[in-house]
């Protein structure tokens, strides 16, 4: 299983990528 960090820094990068898109 993922560490809780990796699954907030994939969100939350996700999250930058659709605002800057």
């Amino acid at each position: 299983v993922a560490p809780s960090g990796y699954v907030f820094a994939a969100l939350f990068l996700q999250k930058i990528v659709n605002n800057f898109a």
